[in-house]
């Protein structure tokens, strides 16, 4: 009996988090494969079925991964996780109040001058 429902193919679980001192091993690991430094802190690192494929770091943008598994979508995963998390800590633009002038001096395009 076909039901029409595709069969039910294993999904990987990707897990995105902030790194803790019980990585050290993994990131030691990983970093090694990748033939690059352990980035620097604050790092989040990208686990698919409890093993880490991914660690960037927020503050240079600095991207170490496995270099035996196709990790190219995951690290857009963690991308856009950091993207998410820094957007609020640095400014769009600035925002700076302006005087307004007066009405009568909006009406009348005048100046308004001080006194003394």
């Amino acid at each position: 009996m076909d039901t029409g429902i595709a069969e039910y193919r294993h999904s990987p679980a990707v897990t995105i988090r902030w790194a803790t001192s019980a990585d050290a091993g993994a990131l030691e690991l990983l970093a090694e494969l990748d033939e690059a430094g352990i980035p620097e802190a604050p790092i989040l690192v990208a686990f698919v079925d409890d093993e880490l494929w991914v660690a960037m770091s927020l503050s240079t943008g600095a991207i170490t991964s496995d270099p035996f598994r196709r990790t190219a979508e995951v690290a857009a995963l963690v991308v856009e996780r950091g993207r998410q998390l820094t957007v609020g800590a640095r400014p769009r633009y600035a925002w700076v109040p302006r005087r307004r002038r007066s009405s009568a001096a909006r009406r009348f395009g005048a100046r308004v001058q001080p006194r003394f």
